[in-house]
């Protein structure tokens, strides 16, 4: 990737997937965790409805994606949690095959490209633009146009330093924080609350850091110590001891990846680096393009775990979940009218996290076609 592009998303903070449930449930008249009227599942539900609205509508989680080229090949595999690109008209750059430059490569149409060129299937050569494609199940396409006729480098770990490869499809989550429980200068470090690592994400490839002593390493196994999945083994360097002692504080780097996607299979893999701001400097190889991508946020699923947007907005996502719940009866209870004034507080936090955003522009895919836009392809 460009050295300009940077990851966004950083040490996660405010209100755990618990405090949010309990925020919904106080303004409800409920008390803290009293799943009586309202179960957790639904509550749950509509946090993560309304975390999925406001990543789409603000467009403020934005991450960086590598697509492996094939020759003769049209079709490519989006990132699971693709929404949009970035840049509305330049999307990506591709990395020429000589290594020498990224041309830029605009977003165009099927329905554009089929109005300046009958034959345009037909082209080949190094790619001008790119169009969304079709949507195979839950699988996204992206295009590009002309036709590539050059295989694209693969992407290797030893291209860039500080980067490591994950396995494909991993369940994508936040950065995960947490204590060492037992053992003094111990090689393994074990999770002082029993959580199941896997389950928040965690998987082999990531980079685990002691911050008490400064050393970090990739994750090589996971397992079990006290509880299922609650322990890591790392071989540790760069600090003070290398090791985990009782209290020592860690941060494992799931929160921080960039996407590798490929033209021979539908799964994807996940680039992590061993400390902030290392994504940024990834290259992307000869012959395959790069960009720039909205994406969703990682859904709320574990009580410890925070939600993928900035914390000043974590109280709104309790607005929208209480907004809806007051619109349905739940055992007798409906209230339509204060429903209505936490929706009104919920679309104010949108607004606001839109202004914050600052690049909101869509390109619908119906426009009319500009021959001066399609004369650059």
């Amino acid at each position: 990737m460009a050295e300009l592009q940077t990851t966004t998303t950083g040490v996660f903070s405010g209100k755990t997937l618990t405090e949010l449930e309990d925020g919904v449930l106080s303004k409800l008249g409920e008390t803290a965790q009293t799943f009586t009227r309202y179960t957790q599942a639904e509550i749950d539900a509509y946090l993560n409805r309304a975390l999925r609205d406001f990543s789409v509508r603000t467009r403020i989680l934005k991450t960086n994606a590598i697509t492996i080229l094939k020759a003769g090949i049209r079709y490519y595999k989006l990132p699971t949690n693709f929404i949009d690109f970035v840049n509305s008209r330049w999307v990506a750059p591709y990395r020429d095959c000589g290594g020498t430059g990224y041309p830029r490569l605009a977003r165009t149409s099927v329905q554009r490209l089929d109005n300046v060129s009958g034959v345009w299937r037909d082209e080949v050569g190094s790619p001008k633009g790119l169009f969304l494609g079709p949507v195979y199940g839950n699988t996204r396409m992206v295009g590009v146009y002309p036709l590539p006729t050059v295989d694209g480098e693969t992407y290797t770990a030893n291209q860039d330093t500080g980067v490591v490869i994950s396995g494909s499809n991993f369940g994508i989550g936040n950065n995960v924080t947490g204590v060492h429980k037992t053992g003094a200068s111990s090689a393994f470090y074990v999770d002082t609350e029993g959580r199941d690592l896997a389950a928040l994400g965690v998987v082999v490839g990531m980079i685990i850091e002691n911050q008490t002593d400064g050393s970090r390493g990739a994750i090589t196994a996971i397992g079990d110590s006290e509880a299922t999945n609650d322990k890591i083994t790392v071989s540790l360097a760069g600090g003070t001891d290398n090791d985990f002692d009782v209290g020592d504080a860690v941060i494992i780097y799931a929160g921080e990846y960039g996407v590798l996607t490929s033209w021979a299979t539908d799964t994807e893999q996940y680039l992590f680096n061993t400390e902030f701001g290392v994504l940024g400097a990834v290259t992307t190889p000869n012959g395959n393009m790069e960009y720039e991508f909205v994406r969703e946020a990682a859904k709320l699923s574990n009580d410890n775990q925070y939600p993928e947007i900035p914390g000043i907005f974590h109280d709104d996502l309790e607005w929208y979940a209480a907004a809806v719940l007051l619109g349905t009866e739940h055992d007798g209870r409906i209230d339509k009218a204060l429903g209505a004034n936490f929706m009104m507080l919920w679309e104010a936090a949108v607004t606001r996290g839109k202004e914050m955003c600052g690049d909101n522009l869509g390109f619908p895919e119906t426009l009319e076609p500009d021959s001066e836009y399609i004369g650059e392809l």
